[in-house]
C-alpha cells in the first residue's frame, strides 16, 4: 500500500484516535446516556480514521477499500445518535422493538449498498481518482441511494436535536448551558455538510463533515466533564421531582410556568394539568397572597385554603432562583398539603379548650362539693353541741333534725353523683352492654321514686311499649333514669305529672321523660349539658350540684346514644335520650 500523509489526513487520524480513546472511557460511565454517546464517538472515530487513510492513499483500489470501511461508521452514526438522544431524554421506552429494528436496518442496508456498489451503482453512479490537487481525492457522482441515505442521516440527526431541545425547552433556567452545548455541537456537521452539498469544498472533493463530527464529539465530551451533562440529565430530574409529595412550580421572571412536577396536579383545578407557559395569575386568580410572592427578594411562605376541587389547606413556600452573580432568573413555589396537619392542630386546640373547661369545671365542682359537704356536717355538729349543753328543747330539736335530714339527703345524692363521676374517670370504658326490655326495667326503677313523687303530689307514669328493647350497660342506664326522673320531680309541684315513654326511630330507641313542671329559662336550658356548672333550686328549695346532668350525658354517649332537652318556662320540660337497638332488632 502506498501512503502520502498530508495535513488533513494527519489531523483527522490524530483526532480519530483521540475520539476512539474517549469511546473506551465513556463505555465505563454509569449513565446510559453516556455509554450510548460512546457509540456515537465510536462511529465518528471509525469514519475519521479511515477517511484519514483514504486522504493519504495514492491508489484507486486503496481509496475504495478505506471508503467501504468508513461506511461502518457513516451508516450507523445516525442510529447511534438517535439512541443517545432517546437515553439522554429518558424517552427510550417510547420506541418499540420494531422501530428499533427499523432504525438499525436502514444503516445495514446502506452499508450493504456500499459494499456491493460495483454490481448496481445505486449508491455511487461513478467514482474516479482526481489527481489535480496536491494529493489524490476521490471524485464521486451520487446515486439514488446516496440521496436516500443523506435524507435519513440528517433526519435522525435533526430528530435527536428536537428531542433534546423540546425536552428541556421549559427548563432553560437550570439547563441553559447544557442545552446550548448539545445544540451548538450538533450544528457543526450540518454546517459542514451544507458547504459540501453547495460545492464549497477544499480541492473540490474534500469532505469536511468528519472534521465537523469530531468537533461535535469533542464539544459534548468536554461538556460531560465541565458541565456534568450526564449527571443532571432529565432522567434524574424527573425521578427526583416526581418522587416529591409536594407540588413544585418553576416560574420565569414574567411569572410564567416553565416547569412542574406530577404532585402539582393535586393543587390545580381539574382540566388544568397542562400549564407550561401559563401565568400564575391565570392558575390561582383567587389567592392574592400567593400572587404577590414572585419577585420578592427573600424566601417566604403563606397559608391558603383551596376549595376549587376539594377543600385543601396549603402552605406555599417561595424562593427566588439566582445565579452566581446574585441575578434573579425566576422563582420556585413549593405547595405543601397541610390539611391533615391543620386538622390535628385544630383537634389539639379543641382538646386544649376542653381540658381547660374540664379543669375549671372540676375546680368549681370540688368547691361546690366542699361547701355542700361542710354545711350540713357543720350544722349537725352545732346541733349536737347545743343538745349536749341543753340549749335546745325537744320541739326545736325536731325542727333542726328535719332541716338537717333534708340537707343530708341532698348531700347523699351529691356523694352518689360524685362516686359515679369518679368511677367514670378512673374506668373510662363502659362495662358490658346487655339487651334490656325497657318497660319492666323502667317500672322497676320508677318504684324507687314513687314515694318521692307522692310526697310532692306528682303523678308518675310509664307508657313504654312492652316490645321495646335497648342495648345498654345496666348501672349506667340506672344512673341516667334516676337523674332524669328525680330532676323532673325536683321541678314539679303538686298536681303536676311525669310521663316516661319510649319510641323506636330508625336504629335507635328514643326514651323521653316529660314533665309539666316549671320548665327552664333559655339561659339555663342552653347550659345544662355544657361544662359550666348550673344548679337551680327545686320547687321546695331542693339543692343540687349541677353534676348529675353532666354525668347523664357522658353515660348516654358511652352507651352509643344521644341526649337533648326541650323546655318552655313555666310549662314543663322533656328530656330525650337514645339507646342503640339490639342486633336482632335491627335485622
Amino acid at each position: 500500500m502506498f501512503f502520502q500523509p498530508n495535513i488533513y489526513s494527519i489531523v483527522l487520524l490524530f483526532a480519530g484516535l483521540i475520539i476512539l480513546l474517549l469511546t473506551f472511557i465513556l463505555l465505563s460511565h454509569r449513565h446510559k446516556a453516556a455509554s450510548s454517546f460512546a457509540w456515537v464517538l465510536f462511529c465518528i472515530s471509525i469514519w475519521a480514521i479511515f477517511y484519514a487513510l483514504e486522504l493519504s492513499s495514492l491508489q484507486y483500489h486503496q481509496v475504495m477499500l478505506w471508503i467501504r470501511l468508513e461506511y461502518i461508521g457513516i451508516s450507523f452514526l445516525p442510529a447511534a445518535w438517535i439512541f443517545f438522544s432517546l437515553h439522554f431524554t429518558n424517552s427510550e421506552k417510547s420506541v418499540g422493538n420494531l422501530q428499533q429494528i427499523a432504525i438499525f436496518a436502514f444503516p445495514a442496508i446502506t452499508l450493504l449498498m456500499v459494499l456491493t456498489n460495483t454490481w448496481h451503482h445505486l449508491h455511487y453512479q461513478s467514482t474516479f481518482l482526481d489527481e489535480s490537487g496536491p494529493f489524490p481525492l476521490l471524485a464521486i457522482e451520487p446515486g439514488p441511494w446516496y440521496h436516500v441515505h443523506t435524507v435519513y442521516f440528517y433526519f435522525l440527526l435533526a430528530l435527536g436535536i428536537i428531542l433534546i431541545t423540546r425536552r428541556w425547552n421549559h427548563i432553560d433556567i437550570f439547563y441553559r448551558k447544557q442545552r446550548f452545548i448539545i445544540f451548538v455541537a450538533a450544528l457543526f456537521p450540518w454546517f459542514a455538510n451544507v458547504l459540501y452539498l453547495s460545492g464549497i469544498r477544499p480541492y473540490q472533493h474534500l469532505d469536511l463533515t468528519p472534521f465537523a463530527f469530531i468537533m461535535t464529539g469533542l464539544f459534548i465530551f468536554f461538556g460531560l466533564f465541565r458541565f456534568s451533562l450526564f449527571d443532571v440529565i432529565p432522567l434524574a430530574r424527573e425521578k427526583i421531582l416526581d418522587s416529591m409529595r409536594e407540588g413544585l412550580l418553576v416560574l420565569d421572571l414574567k411569572t410564567r410556568v416553565i416547569d412542574k412536577n406530577t404532585a402539582m396536579n393535586k393543587f390545580l383545578s381539574p382540566g388544568t394539568e397542562k400549564i407550561i407557559g401559563r401565568k400564575l395569575a391565570d392558575l390561582f386568580p383567587k389567592y392574592p397572597d400567593l400572587l404577590s410572592m414572585p419577585g420578592m427578594a427573600e424566601e417566604c411562605a403563606v397559608e391558603i385554603e383551596m376549595f376549587d376541587n376539594r377543600a385543601l389547606h396549603v402552605e406555599v413556600s417561595y424562593a427566588p432562583v439566582k445565579d452566581d452573580k446574585n441575578k434573579t432568573y425566576g422563582s420556585l413555589l413549593i405547595f405543601w398539603d397541610i390539611s391533615e396537619k391543620k386538622k390535628v392542630k385544630e383537634k389539639l386546640e379543641i382538646q386544649a379548650k376542653e381540658l381547660k373547661l374540664l379543669n375549671g369545671f372540676k375546680d368549681k365542682m370540688f368547691s361546690v362539693i366542699a361547701h355542700d359537704l361542710k354545711s350540713p356536717l357543720t350544722n349537725l355538729l352545732a346541733l349536737l353541741e347545743y343538745v349536749d349543753q341543753g340549749m335546745v328543747d325537744e320541739k326545736e330539736f325536731k325542727d333542726y333534725i328535719a332541716m338537717i335530714s333534708n340537707r343530708l339527703g341532698t348531700t347523699s345524692t351529691m356523694l352518689n353523683d360524685l362516686l359515679e363521676w369518679s368511677r367514670s374517670q378512673f374506668y373510662g370504658d363502659k362495662g358490658k352492654t346487655e339487651d334490656i326490655w325497657i318497660k319492666p326495667f323502667l317500672e322497676n326503677s320508677m318504684e324507687l321514686y314513687q314515694k318521692m313523687a307522692s310526697e310532692k303530689g306528682i303523678h308518675l307514669e310509664c307508657r313504654c311499649d312492652e316490645e321495646h328493647k335497648g342495648l345498654a350497660e345496666v348501672s349506667m342506664l340506672n344512673f341516667v333514669l334516676r337523674n332524669l326522673i328525680t330532676n323532673s320531680i325536683k321541678f314539679c309541684m303538686e298536681g303536676d305529672s311525669i310521663i316516661v315513654a319510649s319510641e323506636k326511630v330508625g336504629n335507635e330507641l328514643v326514651i323521653s321523660i316529660k314533665d309539666t313542671g316549671t320548665g327552664m329559662l333559655p339561659e339555663v336550658h342552653e347550659k345544662i349539658f355544657s361544662m359550666e356548672i348550673v344548679s337551680v333550686p327545686g320547687t321546695r328549695n331542693e339543692k343540687g350540684t349541677g353534676l348529675g346532668l353532666k354525668l347523664t350525658k357522658e353515660f348516654v354517649e358511652k352507651n352509643g346514644g344521644r341526649i337533648w332537652a326541650e323546655s318552655e318556662y313555666e310549662k314543663g320540660s322533656i328530656f330525650y335520650f337514645t339507646l342503640p337497638l339490639p342486633t336482632e332488632t335491627n335485622n
